[in-house]
């Protein structure tokens, strides 16, 4: 792993201010014209490096990297592929917007590549690139309107104790996701499953934190808080994880117990951001003049053990009840999902590519793919699934469009009897906390 830790550049800052002060009657304003000046400045850096890479492919093709670029597009386009009754379109709406935006890029006047790391530049172009932020937000608008709901903050679905929000990472609820493999190796390295439960930390805004007197004394007791919570309502949790700017500090680390076991790929756009609601003059300087946000996304993780022994209030210590995955239900579970998920994938590649044309293929086809066959055979499902698909020539992409109900009922039941496969198998433990 490269080396992590906080950039070392310290520039200097001009007395001219790089972005006008934000006025707003509240903080919810506030935050709204925040994210729309750092759709702005994510937008400056796709088209610098998009301009100093030689112009390779498209501007959008950098829009990856910009989590606040893309977001709101894809949202407005799965909006209007249900309006149109085909998911499946969600993809191709999407690449139109970046089509459009694609196109009204290249009627900008000609980038400066002298120029690229210059404040004034800077200001130059940001009002040249508002034909682009204009055009983003036409695209947006409309869905935005009818169905404000669908661009609500996934970070407001999150539970809150103190200044802080958290959620749960559960890998084998309905709805939930493997573990990165950074913090699937952790738990391994801890002795327990990589399917086991985290708690995974968000800290608020500095700016968005009112009446709330001393931070690190506030932060300290949130923490507490969470230590009584995991004992109350989640012993299953094993470690306590969070990805922040704010842990490319060794003095946060510290406070918290955090290890730091990685770096996420992905900037933290909201360091740009200071405590009183404006953008970071210094902060922005900096990335004009590097290239790259002054700090580092870093990944942080605790123990369970350890997090309770450092936070846990005097009242609750004691022999502390917990609860972990058997690891030997967890390596079976964890063997059939992955076998499930290779063998469901080559067998739908095969469909797709027409290389199974008759029913006999297909059944020759299941023999190979064990998991699969049992899980659709266990689910009731296997003949209805040979049935469908002979009706459709066996054009799997073309089945939910053709026959909604029947591929429903039969995905239904696969993930019903999934659901029960999933269904914890669990060892209680104790542990002293002094």
């Amino acid at each position: 792993m490269e080396q992590v830790g906080r950039y070392p550049e310290q520039l200097n800052v001009k007395s001219e201010p790089l972005m006008e002060t934000i006025t707003a009657v509240n903080k919810q304003e506030q935050y709204h014209l925040l994210d729309r000046v750092i759709v702005e400045v994510q937008l400056f850096q796709a088209d610098r490096d998009y301009q100093l890479s030689g112009k390779i492919g498209n501007l959008s093709d950098n829009f990856s990297n910009f989590r606040h670029l893309t977001g709101d597009l894809q949202t407005a386009a799965h909006f209007e592929a249900e309006k149109r009754n085909n998911l499946n379109q969600i993809n191709s709406i999407y690449q139109g917007y970046l089509q459009e935006i694609d196109k009204a890029y290249q009627a900008l006047p000609p980038y400066q590549p002298d120029q690229a790391h210059s404040e004034d530049y800077f200001r130059v172009r940001r009002l040249e690139l508002v034909t682009i932020i204009d055009l983003m937000n036409e695209i947006v608008s409309k869905a935005k309107k009818e169905q404000p709901e669908l661009f609500v903050d996934d970070r407001s679905k999150n539970e809150r104790v103190g200044l802080l929000d958290y959620n749960l990472l559960r890998p084998i609820a309905k709805g939930g996701h493997e573990h990165s493999p950074i913090l699937a190796d952790v738990l391994k390295r801890q002795g327990v499953s990589s399917l086991d439960d985290l708690l995974q930390i968000h800290f608020q805004p500095i700016f968005k934190q009112e009446g709330i007197g001393n931070r690190l004394t506030k932060i300290k007791e949130s923490f507490v808080e969470l230590a009584k919570l995991i004992v109350d309502k989640h012993p299953q949790i094993q470690g306590v994880t969070g990805t922040s700017w704010l842990l490319d500090n060794e003095a946060i680390c510290r406070l918290i117990g955090f290890k730091i076991v990685g770096q996420c790929q992905d900037e933290n756009w909201n360091q740009l951001i200071d405590q009183s609601g404006q953008i970071n003059q210094e902060r922005l300087t900096q990335l004009i003049k590097t290239g790259h946000l002054p700090m580092k996304n870093m990944i942080g993780y605790v123990g369970v053990i350890d997090f309770l022994k450092k936070f846990l209030p005097p009242e609750y210590r004691g022999q502390i009840k917990l609860i972990k995955l058997d690891p030997e239900w967890a390596e079976a579970y964890n063997d059939f999902e992955k076998d499930f998920q290779i063998e469901k994938k080559k067998l739908f590649a095969l469909l797709v590519d027409g290389q199974i044309n008759s029913e006999i293929d297909l059944w020759q086809q299941l023999d190979q793919f064990i998991t699969v066959k049992e899980i659709f055979n266990q689910a009731g499902v296997l003949n209805n699934f040979v049935e469908l698909l002979a009706k459709q020539n066996y054009k799997i992409d073309e089945i939910e469009n053709n026959y909604p109900q029947e591929a429903k009922a039969i995905a239904e039941k696969i993930n019903n009897y999934i659901a029960i496969k999933k269904q914890r198998k669990e060892i209680s433990y104790q542990v002293e906390i002094n």
